[in-house]
């Protein structure tokens, strides 16, 4: 098969441009209101918002999040599940705000996790057979309220926080959109 000329590359990325073009056009249009609103939500992101620290968890996830029930606020897919009853990521991380560096320091003398060296763990790789707990300390305690038992961030926080780590994914919105209406 001959090479393309450059016309031809030309006329392909101007019809795969149109393509995504009218996919995200799609999107808007089908998402109507909703996406609208997300649009005007400003991110969060959770590891940027004060001293972020990472642990591996030595005991059930379940276990550990009695545990700590006092002093985080659950956010993200933590959150999510707390709330609605499923996770939007695989890995099963848990994500919680803490008030201070203190209470950072008793997830080891409890016993709940280990804590990971360095400030940079990435969120979006866990080692196999791992759950990890991601714990920050913001400036500024988010709002929050009770679900299922556990403080979890408010359902305005809740968003803006799952923007900022998966983005506008309109799909993932709805999803949670639809449960915290009900």
């Amino acid at each position: 098969m001959p090479d393309p000329t450059p016309l031809e590359r030309y006329a392909r990325r101007v019809s795969r441009d149109a393509a995504a073009a009218r996919r995200r056009s799609l999107t808007r249009r089908l998402s109507g209101p909703l996406f609208r609103k997300y649009l005007a939500v400003v991110p969060s992101v959770f590891t940027a918002r004060g001293e972020f620290r990472a642990y591996r968890l030595l005991v059930p996830r379940a276990e550990a999040l009695e545990r700590l029930k006092g002093i985080a606020v659950y956010t993200l897919d933590t959150a999510t599940e707390l709330v609605a009853g499923f996770r939007f990521g695989k890995a099963r991380n848990d994500y919680a705000y803490f008030r201070s560096a203190t209470d950072l320091e008793r997830i080891e003398e409890m016993g709940v996790g280990e804590r990971r060296p360095g400030t940079s763990f990435p969120l979006a790789w866990t080692p196999p057979g791992w759950e990890m707990l991601f714990a920050v300390v913001p400036d500024a305690m988010p709002p929050s309220a009770e679900a299922a038992g556990f403080s979890v961030v408010t359902r305005d926080h809740l968003l803006r926080d799952l923007i900022g780590l998966y983005g506008q994914r309109v799909e993932l919105l709805a999803m949670i959109e639809a449960h915290l209406q009900s």
